[in-house]
């Protein structure tokens, strides 16, 4: 029990400590979206004035929503790229992958009933602290609280 504790806690502190590092490496990728929707809209509109007046409008419908799905699969292809060649993001998330891994081998010897609430109630106050740390805005008074009454919670149900 006590080393599935100690394992549940080090899973929280790979979660907790690169969700917030992820969110920061991931800066820019609005850009990235933006980028391939300004260049989506120029092609949604060519394709549209090169449209002949003679086709139905279900015709034109089944281009749209090619069009539409055209762009999102670049839109999605290019996020993943951006995402992939970051490594501010990739290094947190292959950690933060690896915390997975921890936390299904885990789970393979633990009382569920004690491990998913524990890993979880952990990583969330991790990740509100390490957060606070790299300069995210957090609650006041209340956030403390929440954190106290987590601990105090898992302090209860590990006893």
């Amino acid at each position: 029990m006590v080393s599935e504790t100690l394992w549940c806690i080090v899973v929280a502190l790979l979660w907790g400590s690169t969700n917030p590092l992820m969110k920061k490496g991931s800066a820019g990728l609005d850009k990235v979206n933006q980028q391939k929707s300004l260049s989506g809209n120029n092609n949604s509109r060519e394709s549209s004035t090169n449209t002949p007046s003679t086709s139905s409008s279900s015709e034109s419908s089944v281009g749209s929503a090619n069009n539409n799905q055209t762009g999102f699969l670049s839109r999605s292809f290019s996020e993943l790229k951006f995402l992939f060649y970051n490594w501010k993001y990739t290094v947190p998330f292959l950690i933060n992958q690896s915390g997975s891994v921890l936390y299904y081998w885990t789970l393979s010897s633990a009382t569920l009933s004690v491990a998913v609430p524990l890993t979880n109630a952990l990583t969330l106050t991790i990740t509100v602290l390490v957060g606070k740390l790299l300069g995210e805005k957090a609650g006041g008074p209340l956030l403390y609280l929440g954190v106290a009454l987590v601990f105090l919670g898992i302090a209860i149900t590990n006893s």
